[in-house]
């Protein structure tokens, strides 16, 4: 077979198509199954481009579970994109054999483990993880079709009172000595939707000459005419066909390569490919902590991200909480601390009431940093156990004194850490808050602000 030397190779998706990967995911080497099957025909209308996607490659759109969209998304922008014309797909398969894995337990490479280990001890796990993915694939199939195909693909605009062809029709595949109700109803779609090629006659009628698209061949896998009057010989020359010359004609049950992983590793991947379960609902993370130490007569510090880990971050979409500590590990609830300048190299904080407040000294600022990590590009490895449970804003006009209930999400661990901030216009940058918290009735803690300096803001 002249593609069977790549079968243990990821699947990798692109706007050029799909593609197996340049390294072997695994290394069981599995026999095909012959077939003994008739040709099947199969008419799909969608106007979903990943559908045409999906079919154009070799992929039926039933066998990608809907819960994978959202990573081949996040691989391909084309393919989440719907399209306002009907996508008419025509294909007729020759299946000869079967490469099964399915009752298989497939074991990575060394080298692909390797990679993996690899990119999460990194810093920019997102980013590394997506390097070995596009080397080693994204997706394996649960099994492997070889054989022939030949088949016609067109988009069509639709008309207005025809609405109801949007939706797919005729997946059921069926024998070859009764594809022609199929072929006919093909036909009939493009001679309804195909606007084709009008003139006028002597009286300035419209006259309509013939549809565009010609339906009197398909075209084979191998880019080879195949006139529909000819399709029964095409049929038996395939079964006559030597093994050198078949091809994948479907790759099936699609399913993400690291799920050849343990069950924790699974998981661990998931979560920093931003596709688990928490991350569906919210996908922030604590990327990064921090202590800037205290010192005396300084009320405002600079924190440079180089003197951290050397680099820039990618992005400066990030939040930075934070708390003034004292030396023996209590917390200074009448100093503000206000983050401002926030960018890619750095930040900085300021101590609002540091004069007013002797216990500075030798006190030190605790921070974390809280973002998306494919954004930023960082990922601390030290706090990817620390999990955000919710994150919220809320407008308000502060007059001297506001109370805000915040709701509490239920089941919140014991050890849990509420963070709040205040942001106002730069034009109102000399207020100066205090916080008190309460806890009130069921899942509420009450937000106190008082601004110490009198003046209305809105934020």
């Amino acid at each position: 077979m002249s593609e069977s030397k790549n079968l243990d190779h990821g699947l990798l998706f692109s706007e050029q198509g799909v593609q197996t990967a340049d390294e072997a995911a695994y290394n069981s080497k599995i026999q095909p199954e012959f077939l003994k099957l008739g040709c099947q025909v199969k008419l799909i209308l969608s106007t979903k481009r990943n559908d045409s996607f999906l079919l154009y490659n070799n992929i039926d759109p039933s066998d990608i579970d809907p819960e994978h969209n959202s990573l081949i998304s996040n691989i391909n922008e084309f393919f989440s994109n719907e399209s306002n014309k009907l996508h008419v797909y025509l294909g007729i398969m020759c299946p000869r054999a079967e490469l099964n894995f399915k009752d298989r337990k497939l074991e990575p490479s060394k080298e692909l483990t390797n990679a993996v280990n690899t990119a999460i001890q990194h810093h920019n796990p997102y980013q590394e993880l997506s390097k070995v993915f596009k080397t080693y694939g994204y997706f394996l199939p649960k099994s492997i079709i070889l054989g022939h195909k030949a088949y016609r693909s067109c988009y069509l605009i639709m008309k207005d009172d025809s609405c109801q062809l949007l939706d797919q029709k005729d997946f059921d595949s069926v024998k070859y000595s009764n594809n022609n109700d199929i072929l006919n109803q093909w036909e009939e779609y493009i001679r309804l939707h195909d606007p084709g090629t009008s003139t006028k006659d002597g009286n300035g009628i419209i006259m309509r000459d013939k549809n565009d698209f010609d339906t009197s061949f398909l075209t084979s896998i191998n880019n080879d005419k195949i006139m529909k009057d000819g399709l029964e010989e095409w049929v038996k020359s395939c079964f006559e066909s030597k093994i050198d010359s078949w091809k994948v004609i479907s790759w099936k049950g699609l399913y993400p390569l690291y799920e050849i992983f343990d069950k924790e590793l699974q998981k661990e991947i998931k979560s920093l490919l931003e596709i688990d379960d928490q991350a569906e609902k919210l996908k922030e993370r604590v990327l990064l902590t921090g202590l800037i130490p205290i010192k005396d007569s300084t009320y405002h510090y600079h924190v440079k991200f180089s003197d951290h880990f050397g680099f820039n971050l990618s992005s400066d979409s990030y939040k930075i909480f934070g708390k003034l500590i004292t030396q023996n590990g209590k917390s200074l609830d009448t100093s503000v601390i206000k983050f401002q300048s926030m960018s890619i190299s750095g930040f900085s904080a300021i101590i609002e009431n540091f004069y007013t407040n002797k216990k500075s000294t030798g006190s030190h600022i605790t921070w974390i940093m809280i973002g998306i990590p494919s954004e930023i590009g960082y990922f601390s490895p030290h706090t990817r156990n620390i999990s955000v449970q919710n994150l919220g804003c809320h407008l308000f006009k502060c007059n001297n004194i506001y109370k805000y209930p915040l709701d509490v999400p239920e089941d919140l661990p014991a050890n849990s850490v509420v963070y709040v901030s205040v942001l106002h216009p730069s034009s109102h940058c000399g207020m100066k808050f205090t916080f008190q918290n309460e806890i009130g009735n069921g899942n509420i803690i009450n937000i106190h602000l008082s601004n110490d300096d009198k003046n209305d803001s809105n934020t």
